[in-house]
């Protein structure tokens, strides 16, 4: 049987495993040098993005931004929120690899072998808590989230999601929607397009537990 996947499968796409299990498999023994371990570990993987330098900073403080003719058009007619109220907080900028794109059009896409392009198309149908530097993955930086800590000596992360994401359609974007995508999902084998379980979210072969703290801060269990 074939399953028509909701937003939440293309929109969000986890990378906690690396994480969880670069930590749990070079922690020290001593608790002292494994606290250590691990706060320079998250100092030398994760990098804040930032604003480039040519953003002009007008524009976060008024909030003026510009988006896709067809959203501006839903705007006019009362379909959706103003763009300002759609973007969370403190919005993301990307720097574009080579330029600014153009709205509309037909995409043809080639791989040249940067690793950040892996898998290919998927990339534009989906977002990760967490992404990668261009053009070589040097660092992962945060995405949907902004921030992320260790717990239980490396065997736990907690993401905090970005505050005010919103859907293309004004709905609010919280853990809620992870857990929707994780477990009844992902976990779910009727659900699912693969035979298997993605090894991505797995540690020692056994699936990573998800758990809600807030709306906005999800906990990810690894087996230790």
């Amino acid at each position: 049987m074939k399953h028509r996947y909701s937003r939440a499968y293309w929109f969000v796409r986890l990378t906690t495993t690396t994480a969880l299990g670069f930590l749990s498999s070079c922690l020290p023994s001593d608790q002292a040098q494994r606290e250590t371990a691990i706060t320079t570990a998250i100092d030398d993987a994760v990098q804040i993005t930032s604003a480039p330098a040519r953003l002009d900073p007008h524009i976060l403080a008024s909030r003026s931004f510009i988006e896709a003719p067809q959203l501006t058009w839903m705007v006019e007619r009362g379909e959706l929120p103003p763009v300002a109220k759609r973007l969370p907080e403190r919005p993301l900028v990307v720097v574009p690899v080579s330029e600014i794109g153009r709205y509309g059009g037909t995409i043809r896409r080639a791989l040249t072998g940067d690793i950040v392009q892996t898998p290919g198309v998927s990339k534009t149908l989906g977002e990760n808590l967490m992404g990668y530097e261009r053009p070589l993955p040097k660092r992962v930086l945060y995405n949907l989230a902004d921030s992320l800590t260790y717990e239980d000596d490396g065997h736990v992360a907690v993401f905090r999601i970005r505050r005010g994401i919103r859907w293309s359609d004004g709905t609010p974007f919280t853990v809620d929607d992870i857990l929707f995508w994780y477990e009844d999902m992902m976990l779910d084998q009727d659900a699912r397009s693969a035979a298997a379980f993605s090894s991505y979210h797995v540690v020692d072969g056994v699936p990573l537990k998800a758990e809600k703290v807030d709306n906005l801060t999800i906990r990810f269990r690894g087996r230790k």
